[in-house]
């Protein structure tokens, strides 16, 4: 496909039989012997230079064609780019949404639920906000400015349609939410306490912490605590019963990040701090324990966001993070515990300081294993990171979508496999200022899995036994009216 076509299918947005994009599943290559402390390769986005601050992927509906924007801070230009399936990108300078200033973080989702996706931009320094349909060059919202640095969307409600938030750092947090056939800006309330107690919000990481089937909210602070939202039925309340209390680890938090670091089938917590070192949480029960790292104690960079993967394909969910004055750093996952394997710098010419600020995961060349792109500050080009572990090519990839094609944003993956368990989220957070690949892969030969299921707000949507089980999985959900 060339330059041209893509603008023309981004901004048309031709309906398209079929939900999902299909992604061919190869023969199986023998792995490459590559340790994971040798296994990231570097390449710098040529014309990316300037003051990276986010970086978002997403994918266009029924085309298997892939997008890519970095938020450029202090500048009056953001970065859109083509991905193509083979990892050539395509800079997509005349995209007619690209010149808002100061903008801190791009999010994608679908709010009125037609499969054409909005994206919000959010800006900082009393910039104002705005946001965004693929195919209209003006806002259809503008958000008065604050000092937004991450929004994100999600479906709070299991209704199918994504709710856009903004975390302001100034404590005017908003939630924006199709109004009759209009988006428009929700007044604060008591169902979004962080909207109206005016403490400082740096970031907001959705996941389904209880495990009641619908995404609970954790709001980091730059300068306050950190704070846990439980959500009923689209109605949030803070949690701080006993150890789900996360004020009691106040500091300056950036990026929140959850996976499953245990494979106990529940989303554990990484908070990624400015003043010290970083916080990892066990969730037990829907609260969050302190867990004791040792590697992270010995890194007091100033960390702003993190995203879990499985580069070595091994089943367990590793954590790259995205440091200001220090290295991106990649853990290992051994058993629960973390390990640092490697320390990606030197590609700006700064020998200990990545100048990192976000982190997105997808297959950024087309070889079926997860990769990285950094969003780069301080007038350094984007980057590149390239798994070459390749262990991950074969196994069963799964998607979700909404009737209209969207990703369906709150989606679980629960598989057994051997007597060990797998448990993965679709979300559109990814930690501060990343957004990551919709499509999830888990590195299980198809024959291998026991069962696999796709759970939405607490319903089965799909499942499949042994025998059954195809290694490409697409999902199309029809929301009840």
């Amino acid at each position: 496909m060339s330059k041209n076509e893509f603008v023309v299918s981004m901004v048309s947005l031709l309906a398209v039989s079929g939900c999902a994009i299909i992604v061919v599943v190869p023969d199986v290559p023998e792995p490459a012997n590559i340790e994971m402390e040798t296994a990231f390769e570097i390449t710098t986005l040529p014309g990316s230079d300037g003051v990276g601050a986010g970086v978002s992927f997403f994918r266009v509906r029924g085309e298997n064609v892939a997008g890519l924007a970095f938020a450029q801070a202090q500048t009056s230009s953001n970065l859109f780019y083509e991905v193509a399936p083979d990892g050539f990108y395509v800079p997509l300078n005349e995209m007619p949404y690209s010149a808002d200033e100061s903008t801190s973080d791009i999010c994608f989702g679908d709010g009125d639920g037609d499969g054409i996706l909005e994206f919000i931009t959010a800006n900082q320094h009393g910039e104002d906000n705005h946001l965004f349909q693929m195919g209209k060059a003006d806002p259809v919202l503008t958000i008065p400015g604050g000092d937004n640095y991450h929004c994100v969307w999600a479906d709070i409600d299991g209704d199918g349609l994504h709710e856009g938030f903004l975390f302001d750092v100034a404590g005017q947090s908003v939630v924006i939410e199709l109004e009759g056939n209009v988006f428009g800006v929700l007044p604060p309330s008591s169902r979004f306490p962080w909207t109206q107690d005016g403490l400082p919000a740096g970031g907001g990481s959705f996941a389904d912490v209880d495990l009641d089937g619908d995404p609970d909210l954790i709001v980091t602070s730059p300068v306050g605590v950190d704070r846990l939202y439980i959500n009923t039925g689209g109605y949030f309340q803070e949690h701080s019963a006993g150890g789900c209390d996360l004020g009691a680890e106040a500091g300056m938090s950036a990026g929140a990040s959850l996976g499953d670091l245990d494979a106990d089938g529940d989303a554990d917590l990484f908070i990624a701090r400015l003043d010290g070192a970083d916080r990892l949480f066990r969730n037990e029960g829907g609260c969050f324990t302190r867990i004791d790292s040792p590697a992270l104690a010995q890194e007091t960079f100033q960390s702003w966001s993190a995203v879990w993967f499985d580069p070595d394909g091994d089943g367990d969910l590793d954590l790259a993070v995205a440091q200001y004055n220090g290295p991106i750093l990649v853990y290992e996952n051994s058993g629960g515990e973390l390990r640092v394997v490697q320390r990606i710098s030197e590609f700006n010419h700064v020998t200990a300081e990545s100048r990192a600020s976000g982190l997105a995961v997808f297959d950024a060349d087309g070889d079926h294993d997860p990769d990285l792109m950094a969003a780069i500050w301080d007038g350094f080009p984007n980057i590149f990171i390239r798994n070459n572990l390749n262990h991950t090519v074969s196994g069963v990839s799964i998607s979700a979508w909404t009737q209209n094609g969207a990703p369906l944003f709150g989606s679980q993956i629960h598989a057994s496999a051997q007597g060990q368990l797998f448990y993965r989220e679709l979300s559109a957070n990814e930690g501060l200022r990343s957004q990551s690949d919709p499509l999830i892969h888990l590195p299980i030969q198809p024959a291998d899995i026991d069962w696999l299921e796709v759970r939405y707000f607490g319903e089965v949507i799909y499942r499949s036994e042994r025998h059954n089980i195809e290694p490409v999985v697409e999902v199309s959900y029809v929301a009840l009216e």
